[in-house]
């Protein structure tokens, strides 16, 4: 289901993740934050919690029907209070409906539910 190698597994590492974490935060109602094109492909942010309240930010991609995560890292102070503040009051199952996201890419609303089949092993 996920598609992890020595280079994703690096990048996750240097923000002092590992791949249960990233793996836990996705499978626990996971909140897309938006989507853009990179490399010729898109890629979701989606930010999510651990079971021990971690909260983390995940980019990732789907390549040959797997989840390649690309980087994850902790959120930062403004991220956690748009969390907070914004997103758990506002948030829809897999969908930012409402959010302003402050990226220059576009906000995505109810995407992708293919995700939420995946973790559930669908």
């Amino acid at each position: 289901m996920f598609d992890w190698d020595r280079d994703n597994l690096k990048k996750i590492k240097a923000h002092g993740l590992d791949a249960a974490a990233v793996e836990e935060a996705l499978s626990i109602s996971p909140i897309l934050i938006y989507e853009q094109e990179a490399d010729g492909e898109s890629r979701y942010v989606y930010y999510g919690e651990t079971a021990g309240l971690r909260l983390l930010a995940v980019v990732l991609t789907e390549r040959d029907g797997k989840i390649r995560v690309i980087t994850a890292y902790e959120l930062d102070a403004g991220q956690k209070r748009d969390y907070f503040c914004g997103t758990r009051a506002q948030r829809t199952r897999f969908g930012t409906a409402g959010w302003a996201s402050s990226s220059p890419a576009r906000a995505v609303p109810a995407r992708p539910v293919r995700l939420e089949r995946r973790l559930k092993g669908e």
